[in-house]
């Protein structure tokens, strides 16, 4: 498993003389150096939310290698300090870390003055790579955000894998690895326990296999057989045709809701046009299944099956 480590330095603390107020730090945390300047009065305290490094590691452990050098911003007397650590943070909750520096009077000022910098960082290590939307109730999709902004619809089904990037303690954002949205990018909120909607276990199984007859309306699958029906106006053409994950939520099947959770969870056949495997009491030109309470059978095992990235099985349609 992957992990991203992030550290935030979170606060600085001035203890003992006062060597100015106008501070310059120089920081190192394992590979990553940076420098900043800030203010803090003698004797204060100043809050920081400064991510200060981030990396990915295979381990659920780190212990990073810290240096902080400060100087005081004096155009006369430069006081100057540094101090060295180890910063150690796990996978397994938010850990607190501290590292001092002291800092020396300019030889040319008051160099018997002594003071300190008490800097607190927190650290986390949060998994990151293969995930798959967990179920969502009550209807198992997850609602998320574009990172355009525009791509539509701004839902993922139960079961759809998706690959972590990067959490930032609030959201996790990922790549969307299969469906009509492969390729797209998004994120969604962490829950309040900062606990993750992705889960890490796989709930995919194998494809499904369906067979509709037309002359008996009747549809099969895993041999338990369903009354479905098409359009006698506009059937549904016959042949062998993928079923496409599913891809949104359809309005046209609110008034079904009372009777199966996932009635408006359609499954388009084929890869184009808009003939679906759906439930329902009107079949335009699709398989509709007319038994709404045992729709939930059916999408339980939809959810989750798969024949590839863009399908979750196949439908034969014969007369």
């Amino acid at each position: 498993m992957k992990y991203e480590a992030r550290v935030t330095l979170t606060k600085v603390q001035y203890t003992g003389d006062n060597v100015g107020r106008n501070l310059r730090l120089k920081l190192t945390i394992g590979e990553k150096t940076e420098e900043f300047g800030f203010e803090l009065p003698a004797g204060q305290t100043r809050a920081f939310d400064k991510l200060v490094y981030k990396e990915q590691t295979d381990s659920n452990s780190v212990a990073l290698s810290a240096s902080a050098a400060a100087t005081e911003r004096d155009p006369v007397y430069a006081d100057t300090g540094s101090g060295s650590g180890t910063l150690r943070f796990s996978a397994t909750s938010e850990t607190e870390a501290t590292l001092e520096v002291e800092l020396q009077g300019d030889a040319r000022g008051d160099k018997s003055k002594k003071a300190k910098l008490v800097l607190t960082f927190k650290g986390i290590l949060r998994s990151i790579g293969e995930r798959f939307v967990s179920m969502v109730q009550p209807e198992g999709w997850l609602k998320i955000k574009h990172e355009d902004s525009v791509t539509y619809p701004k839902i993922l089904p139960f079961g759809l894998r998706v690959k972590v990037t990067s959490n930032d303690g609030e959201r996790e954002y990922f790549d969307i690895e299969e469906g009509q949205l492969k390729g797209k990018k998004g994120s969604v909120v962490l829950k309040d326990d900062g606990s993750s909607y992705l889960q890490e276990k796989n709930p995919q199984t194998g494809p499904i296999s369906l067979h509709f007859s037309k002359r008996d309306n009747i549809l099969t699958m895993d041999g338990v057989r369903y009354w479905a029906v098409t359009d006698p106006g506009n059937p549904v053409p016959s042949g062998t045709f993928d079923l496409e994950i599913a891809y949104e939520l359809h309005s046209a099947a609110s008034s079904y809701r009372d009777r199966a959770v996932y009635a408006r969870t359609w499954f388009r056949i084929g890869h184009s046009g808009d003939r679906f495997l759906h439930t329902g009491s009107i079949s335009t030109g699709c398989v509709t299944v007319r038994q709404v309470d045992r729709w939930d059978e059916i999408c339980s095992r939809a959810f989750i099956a798969r024949k590839d990235q863009r399908s979750i099985g196949q439908i034969v349609i014969g007369q």
